[in-house]
């Protein structure tokens, strides 16, 4: 339906159309709107839906400032489902375009997020994300949205380390955003943080054993029931991602199949970040390491 409603018009051509007025719809796209982050986040069915139905509203009856977010998360349902990575940008690149058009402060926050940590980084170098999240921390903290502050700040630290930012650095700089975080009293951005600054006290040697998240930053045994209770699906797809990194980093093969298997099981909590491809490089590496032990049977590890 959207591609018939799009027709022969150009995707940057939606930048042009009227603001939506009929009250009802404006209702409908709010309403819609405030969903759509918990139904993403949990994988629900109804997060497709949501993002299709908001940009069929924009497309039908003009545009408002959530037309931007619904944009951008359409994008990720290109990428995602389709695998359209080129019309994905295009929709991303005119997410932003309407924020600006609209001087829509109150969702750049949101729209950021969705760029700089599902979206850009198909076809750009991850270094260039790190700017969009930063401007989208500041930019949730100014407008009071945590939520998205804090998702932001979480794309900082995350992108920052797949794409080999010194870690002296960005240890200091991850352990202040959880400890910012931890004053606002968001602890579910200020726990995700926390994973990626232990992962890199880890690697810094600053930790008993290597392969184990206790330290400075957070106690494994404590944590992991905190994220469990909490059903953060997130936070426990990246838990598992990185003690799968540090298990083949430090020898630890036979946990790291154990935390592989934990990976995917919150794989769709991780679909469409940088995660996602760091997941199959060191999954596949595992595969290599058993491969080339005398006793692995191929058949078992290919599986």
């Amino acid at each position: 339906e959207i591609e018939e409603l799009l027709a022969d018009r150009k995707i940057e051509d939606l930048l042009d159309l009227s603001m939506m007025i009929d009250a009802e719809k404006l209702a409908i796209v709010q309403i819609a709107s405030s969903i759509i982050s918990a139904a993403h986040i949990t994988g629900s069915p109804l997060f497709p839906l949501l993002v299709l139905l908001l940009v069929k509203l924009s497309i039908q009856h003009g545009n408002t400032s959530v037309s931007a977010y619904a944009y951008a998360m359409y994008g990720v349902i290109l990428c995602n489902v389709l695998k359209d990575v080129d019309t994905a940008v295009q929709f991303g690149q005119l997410a932003l375009q309407v924020v600006y058009k609209l001087d829509a402060k109150a969702i750049k926050s949101e729209v950021l997020a969705v760029l700089g940590g599902l979206l850009l980084h198909r076809n750009s170098h991850t270094k260039e994300m790190l700017p969009l999240a930063q401007e989208g921390y500041v930019t949730g903290l100014e407008v009071g949205n945590l939520e998205f502050a804090g998702n932001n700040a979480i794309n900082v630290c995350n992108n920052s380390f797949w794409c080999s930012q010194p870690l002296a650095i960005l240890v200091q700089e991850t352990r202040t955003y959880s400890n910012g975080f931890v004053q606002l009293h968001h602890l579910t951005s200020a726990n995700r943080c926390r994973i990626f600054w232990q992962s890199m006290l880890n690697l810094l040697g600053l930790a008993e054993h290597p392969w184990i998240l206790s330290g400075e930053a957070l106690q494994e045994k404590e944590f992991l029931p905190l994220l469990l209770s909490a059903n953060d699906l997130f936070a426990l797809y990246f838990f598992y991602l990185y003690k799968l990194m540090l298990c083949f980093w430090f020898g630890e093969i036979e946990q790291a199949i154990n935390y592989a298997i934990e990976v995917r099981r919150y794989s769709i909590a991780g679909a469409g970040f940088i995660g996602e491809p760091a997941f199959y490089f060191y999954d596949s590496l595992i595969a290599l390491e058993l491969l080339s032990q005398p006793s692995a049977e191929a058949s078992t590890v290919l599986e």
